[in-house]
């Protein structure tokens, strides 16, 4: 789906993202701010407030990469994904703070390494890093 430009929201806006995202400027309906839990093979990479910001790419890239390609753990139920956006909404409110890992990067970046898994034997794949 190609994005389209609108002055009135500021930039870009992608027509299959929900118009509430647009004014709480918090991408709704996202697991660990990466997949959508309605269709999972529609992933964001970079969807976090964060000081590592190369890093936080790099984790969510391997993850996307190795889910994508079946070889990463799988991920939970719907209702456990959607429980978990209700419960970081109660913690960090409906805006862009919704994306904020800090000051909790070590439990995101291990929840990415631990999804992800080590690459497979026969290839030389990004070992993740620890």
């Amino acid at each position: 789906m190609k994005p389209t430009s609108s002055s009135q929201h500021g930039g870009l806006m992608v027509k299959f993202v929900d118009a509430s995202t647009r004014k709480s400027n918090r991408v709704t309906g996202l697991f660990q701010h990466v997949f959508s839990i309605e269709d999972p093979t529609l992933a964001f990479v970079g969807n976090v407030k964060a000081g590592l910001t190369f890093h936080v790419n790099q984790y969510q890239l391997v993850a996307i990469a190795r889910f994508l390609a079946e070889r990463s753990a799988a991920l939970p139920s719907k209702e456990d994904q959607r429980k978990w956006e209700a419960e970081r909404l109660a913690l960090k409110g409906p805006s862009s703070n919704f994306h904020q890992i800090l000051p909790d990067f070590e439990p995101y970046f291990n929840w990415l390494l631990e999804f992800a898994g080590e690459p497979s034997r026969e290839s030389n794949g990004y070992i993740s890093l620890k």
